[in-house]
């Protein structure tokens, strides 16, 4: 199956699946091209030679950002429509625009802490550990930093 793990994140031993795509052993597997103790370095190189001097979170930031806004904007859009169908049924909520439902959702997307996460429908639950990372320990938007 098709599923990206973020370090924290362990896949669900409930589902009937044997194993993913292979990501966690690549990335070990990576480990033994990068020594540790030349991080520093191999970052400071990186920095000289992008000539960018911004965190990693930044970047990961931006990039999920431009994927929304490119190959994603499609799927974007058919969200914020849903929500915007939502919003119109309550009168707290009626005045909000498509446009301005769908950079809400870009700007929650992009400060998501991982990369998926599933939801069952059918008992409207979410599994403990997304529901951490969802309410973010009391933090609405963690790791992000963006308003």
């Amino acid at each position: 199956m098709e599923k990206v793990l973020d370090q924290e994140e362990h896949l669900d031993r409930t589902w009937p699946v044997d194993g993913t795509t292979g990501y966690e052993f690549l990335n070990v597997l990576n480990g033994l091209f990068v020594q540790p103790d030349g991080l520093a370095e191999l970052e400071s190189f990186y920095d000289r030679f992008a000539r960018r001097f911004e965190p990693t979170s930044e970047v990961v930031y931006r990039s999920k950002r431009l994927t929304m806004a490119t190959s994603m904007a499609g799927e974007l859009h058919v969200l914020a429509r849903r929500l915007d169908r939502i919003s119109e049924q309550h009168r707290s909520s009626r005045d909000f625009t498509l446009k301005s439902l769908e950079a809400a959702l870009a700007e929650v997307i992009a400060c998501f802490p991982i990369y998926r996460t599933y939801v069952d429908s059918a008992v409207c639950r979410r599994r403990r550990p997304e529901r951490h990372r969802i309410r973010g320990c009391g933090s609405p938007l963690p790791e992000c930093g963006h308003e």
